[in-house]
């Protein structure tokens, strides 16, 4: 497989997942126009459109100061009207940071049962006792399946979730590798395990939503940020990963196990997520100039990690979060 191919497969396989992306109709509702967009961008960011009320409502996300220590009851009976139309709706209690934690503690109290579990505070975005992260764990958990992938990858705030579905997708495609494994093919061949962690490598930069990573192809090319993890077709990245398994790599005309290739891949998938987490996380602490330095080391990132994780024979379970830094 010529690194040209390998190029087309990442492109089409991430065009494919942007194709097939179904995007939640997430209303924000309650309080002023400004604390709703305020709340929508803290999420998800400039790109933030509220939902088309014409089409199927999947979450409700209401807005209501908590300065006053109450909720008015025209506030509580639309919350009460979105709930029993059976529409997952959470409570946003806005402005916590300007409030008491007694006023807090009063309207939580005042909220009917089904409410408890569905009450976030909002101090501003990255403030101490912001529950935003919170409300997005809620959302995924009542969302569709169709639509969870949509949304882990366009809400910024919760970069946890984003490494947990990140790592579920790795344990896919490495069961993968070792099917394609398991029927042992010519070391020579190597690229098509490759191929199967390109298509994975788009998979982990769509849910991260690095879009800057394929920008940065279109300026400076593929192989100047990739060019570690392509060049020669591949067979260069399983070389260089393979030959540290003994009796893999320094064996001519050798075959592939399915545990061999399990645990490239593995390594792979978890270097490159670990690469993209880094480059989120300094987007999200809005250095900029951080992130694009990470997005140009990303391809030399990810052979380290991967070559890294090799050595220290990491197993899927065996992968963590990043420690926060």
């Amino acid at each position: 497989m010529a690194e040209q191919d390998l190029r087309k497969k990442l492109e089409e396989e991430y065009a494919k997942l942007f194709k097939a992306e179904e995007k939640p109709n997430v209303l924000v509702s309650g309080d002023g126009e400004e604390t709703r967009k305020r709340i929508g961008k803290a999420v998800f960011g400039r790109d933030f459109s509220n939902a088309d009320e014409s089409k199927p409502v999947y979450l409700v996300w209401y807005c209501v100061s908590c300065r006053s220590g109450k909720i008015a009851q025209e506030d509580m009976e639309k919350i009460e009207s979105f709930h029993e139309s059976g529409i997952p709706t959470a409570i946003v209690l806005t402005d916590a940071d300007s409030s008491t934690d007694e006023k807090i503690r009063e309207i939580k109290s005042s909220l009917p049962a089904w409410a408890k579990d569905s009450t976030f505070a909002s101090c501003g975005s990255g403030k101490k006792g912001d529950q935003l992260k919170g409300l997005t764990d809620w959302s995924i958990e009542r969302l569709p399946e169709k639509f969870r992938d949509a949304f882990i990858k366009i809400q910024k705030i919760n970069i946890d979730e984003k490494w947990k579905k990140s790592h579920a997708i790795i344990v896919q495609h490495t069961i993968g590798a070792g099917a394609i494994g398991f029927t042992p093919i010519p070391f020579s061949d190597a690229p098509l395990l490759v191929a199967n962690e390109m298509a994975l490598l788009a998979r982990v930069l769509y849910l991260y939503d690095l879009d800057s990573i394929f920008k940065t192809l279109e300026s400076i090319g593929l192989s100047s940020v990739l060019g570690p993890l392509l060049s020669s077709g591949g067979k260069a990245l399983a070389a260089s990963l393979f030959k540290l398994l003994p009796g893999v790599g320094t064996v001519v005309g050798g075959v592939i196990s399915g545990t061999v290739g399990a645990v490239v891949t593995a390594a792979f998938g978890e270097a490159a997520s670990a690469a993209a987490y880094a480059i989120h996380k300094a987007k999200l602490n809005g250095d900029n100039e951080k992130a694009k330095q990470l997005v140009k080391d990303f391809g030399p990132t990810v052979m380290a990690l991967s070559k890294l994780f090799i050595k220290q024979k990491k197993k899927p379970d065996d992968y963590r979060l990043p420690a926060p830094k």
